[in-house]
């Protein structure tokens, strides 16, 4: 048998341009030694406008700076693991929160994790998953 013939596809798709922000360096790094220190991927986002519906919002996130950007904010929960995780065989998953102007320019970015892995037995003891960040009913979940 011999291979079949291919015939090309006709590009019908308008060229897509984009820009590659940050000299092409992920928005979110891994950083120090601890739980964020091995690898950092699969970032949940959600822009937060700066209006009055969002105040407790964007107090909560960034206090008294809030009112230092009118534009609104990026939220980004990010998932991590470290280098090592000790007394552990595997690097476990845990969640991080940063915010960002919404051009992706870094705000503020929390030193701790806000999701961690449960204790020997819990549901997430292998560590926690991909976040997710949802609007609905007034209250992101």
């Amino acid at each position: 048998s011999r291979p079949l013939p291919m015939s090309p596809i006709p590009n019908t798709r308008p060229e897509i341009v984009f820009e590659r922000l940050f000299d092409g360096r992920p928005v979110i790094a891994p950083r120090g030694d601890g739980w964020e220190s091995g690898v950092t991927f699969n970032t949940a986002a959600v822009y937060v406008a700066n209006v009055p519906e969002n105040a407790r919002v964007l107090a909560a996130l960034l206090g008294d700076d809030a009112a230092n950007h009118p534009d609104g904010v990026a939220v980004l929960h990010y998932r991590a693991r470290p280098k090592e995780d000790a007394g552990f065989p595997w690097t476990r998953s845990y969640v991080g929160l940063s915010v960002h102007a919404p051009d992706l320019t870094p705000i503020k970015r929390w030193d701790g994790p806000v999701v961690s892995p449960g204790g020997e037995g819990s549901i997430d003891e292998l560590g926690v998953e991909d976040p997710r960040v949802t609007y609905h009913a007034g209250r992101y979940w």
